[in-house]
């Protein structure tokens, strides 16, 4: 299960519908469905503005990305679609950096995690937002999550509160 919380509106409880080829489906009982790869958000249902798809190039993992020197930069090339209004394959240039060790508390419980930065911007659109993962550095699960998905919808904050199995 997961909390989910979009902007300032009350969090909600998520459920993990399904697992199949990397993507995990998590359900609302209000109808609202976020499937997700590895901790990055990659198609919503239910939402105002739904990520229809995101294809990304020259992707890392987040344990390949765990592995470069605190303050490295990593870029990447992302290309978004969402569905209002209809945006078909949005370039996005990505940098990542790397914060460091952090503990974090999710249900009474802490955590030592790694928090990842992930700058996304489009300058077509002048749309510059600055995502946040925080990663377990023994397996690369990201446990925590403040993810921008779309230029008029608030910030997604996203915690595992029970972790699927594998």
């Amino acid at each position: 299960s997961l909390k989910l919380k979009i902007g300032k509106g009350p969090a909600g409880l998520l459920i993990l519908e399904s697992k199949n080829e990397g993507l995990n489906t998590w359900v609302s009982a209000d109808g609202v469905s976020i499937i997700e790869k590895d901790g990055k958000i990659v198609r919503t249902i239910g939402l105002t503005n739904n990520v229809i798809g995101l294809r990304s190039l020259q992707e890392k993992t987040f344990m390949d990305l765990i592995k470069l020197s605190p303050s490295s930069q990593s870029i990447n090339t992302e290309y978004l679609s969402l569905d209002n209004p209809e945006v078909f394959e949005m370039k996005l240039d990505c940098y990542v950096l790397i914060e460091g060790e952090e503990a974090i508390e999710i249900l009474d419980k802490e955590f030592s995690l790694i928090h990842i930065s992930r700058v996304k911007e489009n300058k077509f659109l002048r749309w510059k937002v600055k995502d946040h993962f925080w990663v377990d550095p023994i397996d690369g699960f990201v446990w925590k999550s403040i993810q921008n998905i779309a230029p008029n919808l608030p910030p997604v904050l996203i915690e595992v509160t029970k972790r699927p199995a594998n």
